[in-house]
């Protein structure tokens, strides 16, 4: 029997979504994306840590040199602010249908040219023309600022807004390598890996998109 998704490859797992046989193919691309798989499904897991694997073996095979070191250092440094721009971005492609990893270029340029502009004394909202895009930026901006706050807060001194912007620089080039590459999209790779709940469940009740 063919798998009812693509309608081309042979179904061979049993899928407890759609409660029919898909094939491999799909069961990877489609994981968390198109499909709303349950926690308990036996292929998520496993799947899920194959594809961090995949990606990551694949990035530092073939990044420039400079940008792997770079992306190593951020990493090594201020994995919080990975995480959480990781996450954010995770988030709104859980809402925003068919978010592109070109869309996520876009508002990480946003986001870098306004903090660089703070870093130089000038204050102001980043935006974009695409709705779509300018939700992205609001999201990703407002969870950058709670960590700002929470590091103030827990009185650990302030978060350097150039240590902001690396990370903003590295996840563009991540982006960027992705695209290059035409390789699976990133926004999808993380919406699959940071495990969204196919619920819509957070560990908050807020919404995962600031709307204006």
């Amino acid at each position: 029997m063919k798998c009812p998704l693509c309608a081309s490859r042979k179904g061979k797992r049993r899928c407890p979504a759609i409660r029919e046989e898909i094939c491999a193919t799909c069961c990877g691309e489609k994981r968390l994306v198109d499909i709303a798989c349950p926690s308990d499904c036996s292929f998520l897991t496993h799947g899920l840590q194959n594809e961090i694997m995949r990606e990551w073996e694949d990035y530092a095979r073939h990044q420039e040199p400079e940008k792997l070191r770079r992306w190593f250092d951020v990493m090594e440094e201020m994995l919080p602010l990975v995480e959480v721009l990781e996450q954010a971005a995770a988030d709104a492609a859980s809402v925003v249908p068919d978010l592109s990893d070109q869309e996520l270029a876009e508002a990480l340029e946003r986001l870098m040219e306004a903090y660089s502009s703070e870093d130089n004394g000038i204050l102001y909202e980043p935006a974009s023309t695409s709705p779509r895009v300018h939700l992205l930026i609001r999201n990703l901006r407002k969870q950058i600022e709670e960590l700002r706050e929470n590091v103030k807060t827990e009185e650990e001194g302030e978060l350097p807004l150039k240590a902001i912007i690396e990370c903003l620089r590295v996840f563009a080039d991540r982006v960027g390598f992705h695209r290059s590459r035409q390789v699976a999209p990133l926004i999808n790779h993380l919406r699959r890996t940071r495990k969204l709940s196919h619920t819509g469940a957070r560990p908050d009740s807020s919404p995962l998109i600031i709307v204006p």
